[in-house]
């Protein structure tokens, strides 16, 4: 027997987006299906996917590839992408939104929420030479770009990421 399970939609929901701008969805346990939020493309960000992080009180953490700032230098027009929250009423909080450069942009998905309730996550683009970033969310909603790959050391970071039992 599954409990609830939640999800993205990269695509559908509000049509403002040339396919839609994606949506976060619940399905019960009697296997019907609640969208909890439709993304419309603009401050809250567009096209979310991969996993949905979960914290105990059952608001829901992800990455919106794009959307937000629309005046981002990698993706003007489009947005950089943004990190929300949603919370079990439906409620967005976008918790940070990509600003381009340094910042990083377009966040991939695979957020990591430790247990003191802080978000760890990676942007594909940005940084140096826009070979993307890892980052960090404070629970207190403060962020910090953790570090900027160089290319040497890696380029396009483009997965979940995953700590050890000392939370490293």
């Amino acid at each position: 027997n599954l409990g609830n399970i939640s999800g993205t939609t990269l695509f559908g929901g509000n049509a403002k987006c040339n396919l839609g701008c994606g949506t976060i969805y619940r399905l019960d346990k009697a296997g019907v299906l609640h969208v909890r939020y439709k993304f419309t493309g603009g401050f809250d960000g567009s096209q979310p996917f991969g996993p949905l992080v979960q914290d105990a009180d059952g608001n829901v953490y992800g990455v919106a590839e794009s959307g937000g700032d629309r005046n981002c230098p990698e993706f003007p027009g489009q947005g950089c992408g943004t990190v929300f929250k949603v919370a079990k009423n439906g409620t967005i909080t976008v918790l940070h939104t990509f600003a381009g450069g340094l910042d990083g942009a377009s966040p991939q998905p695979g957020l990591l929420l430790d247990g003191a309730g802080n978000l760890f996550g990676t942007s594909s683009r940005g940084g140096r030479l826009e070979n993307g970033t890892v980052f960090k969310i404070a629970k207190d909603g403060t962020y910090k770009v953790l570090h900027r790959f160089t290319g040497a050391d890696g380029q396009a970071p483009n997965g979940g990421l995953v700590s050890d039992s000392a939370g490293t």
